[in-house]
């Protein structure tokens, strides 16, 4: 079994479908579940190729920002001198 891996390219993706859904949803209220459920699919594989081609290296980024956040966190803690 497959792992997946929860990316900064799926967090845009997930970003931009939310408020797309919500707006889509805002306009026309009586918008059956089916085809809020179709087009939330269809915005997120197209903002995913989008954000994919825009922003290549955007896994990359992620990573170092995760990186970055976990060292500051352990680095601060460690100076707190608790251990």
């Amino acid at each position: 079994m497959s792992n997946t891996n929860f990316t900064l390219e799926y967090a845009l993706s997930l970003i931009v479908t939310l408020i797309v859904i919500q707006l889509l949803v805002q306009r026309n209220p009586s918008m059956s579940k089916v085809s809020v459920v179709i087009g939330g699919l269809v915005v997120a594989y197209v903002s995913l190729v989008i954000i994919h081609f825009i922003l290549p290296k955007a896994d990359e980024v992620g990573k170092d920002m995760y990186q970055y956040s976990m060292y500051s966190i352990m680095n601060n803690f460690n100076n707190t001198l608790y251990l």
